[in-house]
């Protein structure tokens, strides 16, 4: 050890006596007298209170903030760096969007359009698992990670998609209906690279889109779909 003596700085949690986890910063010096002895001097600061203001501004940033889901550049970061450790596991990449969402807007309103993303923000957290990763890419869009899962498990999973998302908003004198279109991908058929399981599972959204909305397919790799021959 240079000089005898070692200087540091350290940010870690400890529980305070009655239990209670605390962020605290840990100042130390430590010097060593001799072979067999040294001394510890140190400082420890309370910093619990900034600590939790910059993980509120960090999962701010990473939200989307209609629907309190992942935003899409989060929502990317989330599925890359899960898939990177769980590659030997079935997931599926879960793609859709929102049939007639337009229309709601135009016949309705925004605020009514923006209800609906909430009410489907809602639904899908009811749906999937707290495990699973749920991210809004914008507009009427959303993705979802689902992790671990059997293909049997993801139909019957997409199944009550389906028949969760069908909603009405409106009045007696207008009402306007909306679904969605599902396209997916699993794994273990074709990787973990994210974005080609994300281009995978939106030819499916489409192929689900172009034969008549309110239904889901799996990509399994030989979906010939207008502007992606």
């Amino acid at each position: 050890v240079y000089g005898g003596k070692i200087d540091g700085e350290l940010i870690t949690r400890i529980c305070k006596k009655n239990g209670t986890p605390c962020w605290c910063k840990i100042i130390y010096h430590v010097m060593k007298i001799d072979e067999q002895n040294m001394r510890l001097i140190g400082k420890i600061t309370d910093i619990d209170e900034e600590m939790k203001e910059k993980q509120a501004l960090v999962k701010k940033a990473q939200m989307d903030a209609l629907t309190g889901l992942y935003n899409k550049d989060a929502f990317k970061d989330q599925c890359v760096e899960y898939l990177k450790e769980y590659q030997y596991v079935n997931n599926a990449i879960v793609f859709f969007d929102v049939d007639n969402f337009k229309d709601l807007n135009d016949s309705l309103g925004h605020p009514i359009g923006d209800k609906a993303l909430r009410d489907i923000s809602q639904k899908m957290q009811l749906i999937f698992s707290i495990r699973d990763t749920m991210g809004r890419f914008g507009g009427d869009e959303f993705c979802v990670l689902v992790k671990n899962i059997s293909e049997a498990e993801l139909r019957t999973t997409l199944e009550s998609l389906l028949e969760e998302l069908r909603l009405e908003y409106g009045s007696r004198f207008l009402k306007v209906s909306v679904s969605v279109s599902i396209g997916a991908v699993c794994t273990r058929e074709f990787g973990n690279d994210f974005d080609k399981l994300l281009e995978y599972a939106d030819k499916a959204q489409c192929c689900a889109k172009e034969t008549g909305k309110d239904g889901y397919a799996i990509y399994n790799g030989e979906l010939r779909l207008k502007g992606y021959e």
